[in-house]
């Protein structure tokens, strides 16, 4: 008797098996040749259902630097004394958020290798390394440091000024 590997979990099924032992899912195709369309159809759907690059919250700490460059030109403009607490207020965001983009960075990290991740945090510019070979998985921790970064230099911008 024949067997088929899982294409979702790498078990080897029996030809005949329904479902996967491991994972329930189709183990490859089903008797026919049409459940074998069908189940192809379904994967490939499912693998072009990838996340955008710009999620909501991406998107609202975009506006919300876009809302902080303003903020920071209007105290700059009517020469009050908010400045300084405006700096302050923008050096906090840019720290929070450039630590958090780091922290899911750092997971990603991990959940491609436990030595992806140890590099990662202990030895210099093996996150770049990693940025770089795993694109996919990491841009949208890589952009929310940029977004962070931002928020830094407002603040120095904003913080000049006084």
């Amino acid at each position: 008797m024949t067997s088929i590997k899982c294409q979702h979990c790498g078990l080897v099924n029996w030809a005949d098996a329904e479902v996967c032992k491991r994972c329930g899912n189709p183990p490859g195709w089903g008797a026919s040749s049409g459940d074998r369309a069908e189940w192809a159809y379904a994967t490939a759907s499912e693998c072009q259902s990838a996340p955008s690059l710009f999620s909501g919250a991406v998107k609202l700490l975009t506006w919300a630097l876009a809302g902080a460059a303003v903020l920071i030109v209007l105290v700059r403009a009517g020469g009050s004394g908010l400045a300084p607490y405006v700096a302050g207020l923008m050096l906090f965001a840019g720290l929070l958020i450039s630590t958090v983009g780091s922290v899911m960075l750092l997971i990603e990290a991990f959940r491609q290798s436990v030595l992806w991740g140890l590099g990662s945090m202990f030895v210099p510019f093996v996150s770049l390394i990693f940025l770089v070979m795993f694109w996919q998985a990491a841009r949208r921790s890589f952009i929310i440091q940029l977004q962070g970064s931002g928020f830094l230099l407002l603040a120095a911008i904003s913080a000049a000024a006084t």
